[in-house]
């Protein structure tokens, strides 16, 4: 069993034969003499570099019918997504799908302790699995349209052109309220005081009924003489006055309509400055659509070998797009611009601006879990895991076998409960290749068979030799 080993030290890649060593032999020199316990001391103060495998569970999408996204789409691409998040952190590998296989599928079974159920730990390359579910997700959309700087100016000046035409209109309709009155001022101003001047010019008429004596024929024809003049007298006055009321009248009436043809004329302006902005518009103005989203994803870290919860939360993420013209996408593929704005872009920026905060949760919380590897070779005194430089493994790494934990009973319900098996034993890596290593086992922990789990325990190392003190010099 030991050739086997030294066999697979070799296939791995630890150390290339030199000179003329066969393979067994060259291994078995490159490999380091194995340490005591008592000669190893702990590093208090190092942390381990190994990267934590976790697996990107399939996502649950609890979205509204109305949304117009492709169901399945964003679940692959959130889950795909997640993976490459997850392996950018240095603490984190995410598996992909051809890695986990079918033995992420459910456990073994169940043994059976007393009268209940323990479950059997699961056989999957992951240490956790990450769960999310997509829920509250909400898209508006709200369109504003976009009108060239000629058109917005010719909107300007119709509306400057329609201000000036009403007020025009104002002006002419308190002039035409004013035309009576001033042609009324004007009668009276031409007639002047029409009894007034009947007397003065009727004087000389009056006067010769004073030579009529007692006369009643001569007394009555100067009367009606007199009444003939004052009445020749105001016909002629009342000619001047309907005259300058005309004349008034008629010039008052022709500013009216002045003013009331230029308003007509300004608001015919306007109608073609709104018609031909309204056609420029057509042909010159864009739509632009304004796309917000919004999501929450609930997230659940859970450890793959017993299905105990580690952390879990929840994380929002939003976005907004702005679409001029035709838009198409596919989630989580490139945009090209088009006709029309897809929710799909939107929603992916959304979710990944969640995402991007719950890969940094789960680093965080996975950093608080001790890395685990698998055994896949025993030998007497030495043991390989399934972890390397890739890993990152390094010589000094000591891990602990994870076996079960002590089964209790639940003082009210009777039910079994498992406390969270404590590491055993001490095994320290003394040689690392990309995807493997050797260790030497420095504290036994029974039995070690091929799967077996083992769990980061700290950073062992040679303990310093101290040197006795210089002796002083004799004297002579």
């Amino acid at each position: 069993m030991r050739r086997g080993l030294l066999a697979l030290v070799l296939l791995c890649g630890i150390g290339p034969p030199t000179g003329d060593l066969s393979g067994a032999e060259s291994a078995k020199r490159r490999l380091p003499a194995l340490t005591k316990a008592s000669n190893l001391e702990k590093c208090e103060d190092c942390r381990s570099s190994l990267r934590r495998r976790v697996a990107v569970m399939p996502v649950t999408l609890e979205v509204a019918p109305e949304i117009q996204v492709s169901r399945s789409a964003l679940a692959e691409g959130i889950q795909r997504r997640l993976r490459e998040l997850l392996s950018s952190h240095e603490d984190l590998r995410a598996l992909e799908p051809v890695e986990l296989g079918v033995a992420s599928g459910p456990g073994r079974g169940n043994a059976v302790t007393g009268n209940a159920l323990i479950r059997e730990p699961r056989r999957t390359p992951a240490q956790a699995e990450v769960f999310l579910t997509v829920s509250d997700l909400k898209v508006s959309t709200e369109e504003l349209k976009e009108t060239s700087l000629a058109t917005e100016q010719a909107t300007r000046e119709a509306v400057d052109l329609e201000n000036r035409s009403s007020s025009l209109s104002a002006e002419a309709s308190r002039r035409e309220s004013q035309i009576e009155g001033a042609a009324r001022a004007a009668y009276f101003a031409a007639a002047g005081d029409v009894n007034k001047a009947a007397a003065i010019e009727c004087i000389g008429v009056a006067a010769q009924g004073f030579t009529c004596g007692g006369d009643w024929n001569c007394i009555n024809r100067s009367q009606q003489q007199i009444r003939d003049c004052q009445n020749s007298v105001r016909a002629k006055h009342a000619q001047w006055g309907s005259s300058a009321a005309d004349a008034e009248r008629s010039r008052l009436t022709s500013e009216v309509m002045g003013i009331r043809a230029d308003s007509e004329s300004l608001r015919a302006r306007a109608e073609t400055l709104r018609r031909d902005a309204s056609v420029n518009a057509e042909a010159e103005s864009r739509l632009t659509r304004r796309i917000r989203a919004g999501v929450t994803i609930g997230w659940r870290v859970v450890d793959s070998r017993w299905s105990f919860p580690i952390e879990g939360g929840s994380s929002e993420g939003a976005a907004v797009r702005e679409d001029k013209g035709l838009s198409k996408a596919t989630p989580f593929g490139e945009t090209s611009s088009s006709t029309r704005s897809r929710d799909e872009v939107v929603v992916n920026a959304a979710v990944l601006a969640a995402l991007e905060k719950i890969a940094g949760q789960v680093s965080d919380a996975m950093g608080r879990v001790p890395p685990r590897v698998k055994v896949v070779n025993v030998e007497p005194r030495l043991i390989a895991i399934n972890a390397g430089s890739s890993l990152g493994a390094a010589v000094g790494d000591t891990f602990g076998l994870v076996g079960r934990g002590k089964v209790m009973t639940d003082p009210d319900t009777g039910l079994p409960l498992e406390a969270p098996p404590v590491p055993v034993g001490k095994f320290r890596i003394i040689q690392v290749a990309e995807n493997l290593s050797m260790l030497e086992v420095i504290v036994p922990a029974g039995q070690l068979k091929r799967g077996d789990e083992l769990e980061w325990v700290g950073v062992y190392g040679p303990r310093p030799t101290r040197t006795a003190p210089a002796s002083a010099p004799q004297e002579r």
